[in-house]
């Protein structure tokens, strides 16, 4: 089993997008499930609201995947997994459903499921860092402006 929160499990196996796809397909030799709602994908908004007028608008479109199945294990344990995602793939959004749910509860093949989350959370730190590190370098130290007196 992984250490990493609940939480992050979606964001490292996002990182590997065809791996967790590949998992999954190798994962439903051991397991059925069925869907407890019909899976949505495609668009959604981003609205917002004005900090001015406090008038809403919309900011744009960002693709987005939400599953949710019941998952039966070999040995009769019925368990949930689910997942909303940025991404308009049902079959992506089925698969990281179907781990989150075999992760969660420790079903079959949750070894394969803990080391593939484990190694998108190392690629989720690498570009991490490495946004870090462009980040130090474009920072501005503004305390060296010097305003002029009268100026304004």
């Amino acid at each position: 089993m992984t250490q990493a929160p609940r939480s992050s499990w979606m964001r490292a196996l996002m990182s590997r997008p065809a791996a967790v796809v590949q998992l999954a397909a190798n994962l439903l030799q051991h397991v059925t499930y069925t869907h407890k709602t019909l899976p949505v994908q495609g668009l959604s908004m981003l609205k917002m609201q004005d900090c001015v007028l406090g008038e809403a608008y919309y900011l744009g479109e960002f693709p987005v995947s939400c599953t949710w199945l019941e998952i039966q294990f070999p040995d009769g344990r019925k368990v949930d997994g689910a997942a909303l995602v940025m991404s308009d793939s049902a079959e992506l959004g089925l698969a990281l459903a179907l781990c989150d749910g075999i992760l969660a509860h420790a079903g079959p093949g949750c070894t394969d499921v803990a080391l593939l989350v484990e190694d998108g959370l190392r690629i989720c730190e690498r570009e991490r860092s490495i946004r870090d590190a462009m980040l130090a370098k474009t920072q501005v130290n503004f305390s060296t402006v010097s305003v002029e007196e009268g100026v304004e």
